[in-house]
């Protein structure tokens, strides 16, 4: 063992992002990512963890990942609604997220 035995490497934000920009390159037309009990592919380092974890008001049940919504959702959202109303795109225009996950219970 050297000096540095036990020590455990810490992501930066820096490699948070590009990992996260490396998986969307795979499928950069990707949407939607559906996977019932799976993991966020969180855009950096510090997970989001306000539903995750928790449990269902309703049931108890444990509350998990079904569908991330990623971020070319935001152009296919757009221009759904300039073809429907150019005065709703305006406001669609100002959205911007990484990520948007909806949890379900087990």
């Amino acid at each position: 063992g050297g000096q540095w035995e036990g020590e455990e490497y810490e992501v930066s934000e820096k490699d948070a992002i590009v990992a996260y920009q490396e998986r969307l390159a795979r499928s950069p037309e990707q949407c939607v990512r559906y996977e019932f009990g799976g993991t966020v592919l969180w855009p950096s380092k510090e997970e989001i963890t306000t539903r995750c974890g928790s449990m269902c008001s309703m049931c108890g049940g444990a509350m998990v990942l079904e569908v991330q919504v990623m971020p070319p959702f935001i152009y296919l959202f757009q221009c759904a609604a300039r073809s429907i109303d150019a005065a709703a795109a305006t406001s669609v225009c100002m959205a911007d997220f990484a990520t948007a996950c909806v949890f379900v219970c087990e």
